[in-house]
């Protein structure tokens, strides 16, 4: 009995395979670091984007409010702190150019990873033992 529902599933396992649902990628969800990450099933990876995404986004918006503070709108001039605020200064625009560089990163990462996860779904190889000896299953999608 075993040996001929073994069959039966290696007959079928193809068609079963072509018959599975869809894994629904959003491509949208790429456009927002880490959410293409964590889609794609890349966990770690969207944890570590969102944290540095989140921790160059909170010192870019701090140093830009200590400077706007320190420094006079009109003429640009931060007086009695010049060297702070130059100090300051550069780490406002390392910080924008982290998260700027950050969601970039995420970005391009989770459309490459969605692609490959595409793709490497739409073939499905495998091998079932049979009572003579075994079965190449092929399945795909189109």
């Amino acid at each position: 009995v075993i040996v001929l529902l073994e069959e039966v599933r290696a007959e079928r396992a193809a068609e079963l395979a072509a018959a599975r649902p869809k894994n629904k990628r959003r491509t949208a969800l790429n456009l927002v670091p880490p959410f293409g990450q964590f889609q794609n099933g890349q966990r770690t990876k969207g944890w570590i984007i969102a944290g540095l995404g989140i921790g160059f986004l909170a010192a870019n918006i701090t140093s830009f409010a200590i400077l706007r503070s320190w420094c006079n709108d009109e003429d640009g001039t931060c007086p009695g702190r010049r060297d702070a605020a130059e100090k300051l200064r550069v780490v406002n625009l390392a910080s924008g150019a982290g998260f700027v560089a950050t969601y970039i990163y995420g970005v391009v990462d989770g459309f490459v990873v969605m692609r490959r996860l595409d793709q490497a779904e739409r073939l499905r190889v495998g091998v079932l033992p049979t009572d003579g000896g075994a079965t190449l299953v092929l399945g795909g999608r189109f």
